[in-house]
């Protein structure tokens, strides 16, 4: 049994969880903007967010099959989470959590099927890479279906942001192992696909020319 009162969350003691984890199962979106509030607070995750996991995966499986499931969502950010409390630094998530994670895993991509519109295409597979920790793509693909993202040229350090629907695409021959887990993802969604083969691809900065890497340059 999980003792949550050793545990923390964003605002202390951890002994609501299983409280909030229950009104979540039955409630709605303010049920779950309370489960977010206290175990992923604008990112920052803690002992008691790494103790939730299997409860998270439990819903997540009893949950309908659908494009965006919360539980899944809330613990793939849990999980690619670089930011964490002092009490949560020297947990391994992806050796004690190793069952949940490939649980899920499976769970998000079957549920990547399902989705539609760019946007729920780019969350749902943003769920996979998080859930799998793909680098780069475990933290930026939730970009993916904004047409745009953030970049800092390497030759002369000018921040700018870049039109993805402007950036050469990249071979796919020429992804790297997790990009091309990626683009493999997004077989059964050819829009989706293209896009990423842009977000993977080149840019040229506006200041001094230099053509390089999308996601180089988002690590």
């Amino acid at each position: 049994m999980t003792d949550w009162s050793a545990l923390e969350t964003a605002y202390g003691t951890a002994e609501g969880v299983p409280g909030l984890l229950a009104a979540a199962a039955t409630g709605g979106d303010a049920a779950w903007n309370d489960v977010w509030s206290h175990l992923c607070h604008q990112g920052t995750v803690y002992t008691a967010s790494f103790a939730a996991l299997p409860e998270l995966a439990r819903l997540a499986e009893e949950a309908p099959p659908a494009s965006f499931s919360q539980p899944l969502y809330l613990a793939a950010m849990i999980v690619a989470s670089d930011d964490r409390s002092d009490e949560a630094e020297d947990v391994d998530v992806r050796r004690d959590y190793a069952a949940e994670l490939s649980r899920m895993s499976a769970l998000a991509e079957r549920n990547l099927a399902l989705a539609t519109d760019l946007q729920d295409v780019a969350y749902a597979a943003h769920c996979v890479a998080a859930l799998e920790g793909i680098p780069v793509w475990a933290d930026e693909l939730d970009r993916l279906g904004n047409g745009e993202t953030d970049v800092e040229c390497p030759s002369c350090d000018e921040g700018f942001v870049a039109d993805l629907d402007e950036a050469t695409p990249v071979d796919p021959s020429e992804l790297d192992e997790g990009s091309a887990r990626v683009h493999r993802l997004l077989a059964g969604h050819p829009d989706a696909a293209a896009a990423f083969l842009r977000f993977a691809g080149t840019v040229a900065c506006p200041r001094c020319g230099t053509r390089f890497s999308v996601p180089a340059a988002l690590t």
